[in-house]
């Protein structure tokens, strides 16, 4: 299994993928948030994403979306997601 972390464009607001090669290619970027650092490149084509979430309505809609990333980023590309969460 190939394994992929967000790698986000603040500038333009976007996020692709980039692959994580080693645990020890991992960075905070300016904004504090950790992305990999292998020399790889990035893709948006992916078999499955595991997509972040704080909570989710009845119908699985993302509650509090923060900056919209994923959002964005789903809108434009077809993939399956998951996302795990406590049921409290």
């Amino acid at each position: 299994k190939k394994i992929f972390v967000p790698e986000t464009n603040y500038q333009q607001q976007e996020m692709t993928f980039k692959q994580l090669l080693s645990i020890e290619d991992i960075e905070k970027d300016g904004k504090g948030i950790y992305h990999s650092i292998s020399p790889d490149g990035t893709t948006n084509k992916m078999d499955l994403i595991v997509v972040p979430g704080v909570a989710f309505d009845k119908l699985g809609y993302r509650i509090g979306y923060g900056g919209g990333y994923y959002d964005r980023f789903l809108s434009q590309h077809r993939s399956n997601t998951v996302s795990l969460l406590y049921d409290f």
